[in-house]
């Protein structure tokens, strides 16, 4: 109720962002500290969210491996990255980040294995806390 969203390019604020992977990383690892301060709901939201997306990506590769009912499992695949290109490419467009778009597919499955090392590497170190 007392929220709105605001997406003219006069509301955009910039950040600059870290300059090499290993900042990049240290910086990720130090956000994901915050995690245990969600509430348990977000919390949950966002693990299945990780997992769902995890396992999609394993789970293809699995059966178009074997090839399994290769012509589904593709079409699903398609299907997954076409409403997803369109939806964050409308996202996008209203962000004026529209050349990220390009690399969306090798961006998402880097990504969601950088999140799970991340995840993996906080729990048997404890990242360095804010300044």
């Amino acid at each position: 109720k007392n929220t709105t969203i605001c997406f003219t390019p006069e509301s955009f604020t910039y950040s600059e962002p870290k300059k090499t992977f290993k900042a990049w990383f240290r910086q990720k690892r130090r956000h994901l500290t915050t995690a245990s301060l969600y509430k348990p709901f977000d919390k949950i939201q966002l693990a299945l969210f990780y997992i769902s997306q995890l396992l999609f990506f394993i789970l293809a590769s699995i059966l178009l491996a074997f090839q399994y009912q290769w012509i589904i499992v593709l079409s699903l695949v398609g299907f997954r990255y076409l409403f997803s290109w369109i939806i964050l490419g409308l996202s996008a467009g209203k962000l004026k980040e529209k050349d990220v778009m390009y690399w969306f597919p090798i961006i998402e499955i880097v990504l969601i294995f950088t999140q799970l090392n991340i995840f993996i590497t906080n729990i048997f170190s404890k990242p360095v806390h804010w300044k």
